[in-house]
């Protein structure tokens, strides 16, 4: 979405956006998804903010 050199590898299911890993964080963090449980932006962005993930 915001590198468009780049491959939008993760895919928000919520708005059916495609984010780079560098990008990806949840849009809406506060509000209910559904997709939560299944979504890799919210675990990708999660993981990285504890200083688990890449």
């Amino acid at each position: 979405m915001n590198h468009p050199d780049k491959p939008g590898g993760l895919v928000c299911m919520k708005y059916q956006i495609h984010v780079c890993e560098q990008c990806a964080r949840c849009r809406d963090p506060q509000l209910y998804c559904k997709h939560r449980t299944a979504c890799a932006i919210w675990f990708v962005a999660r993981d990285s903010e504890n200083g688990w993930g890449a």
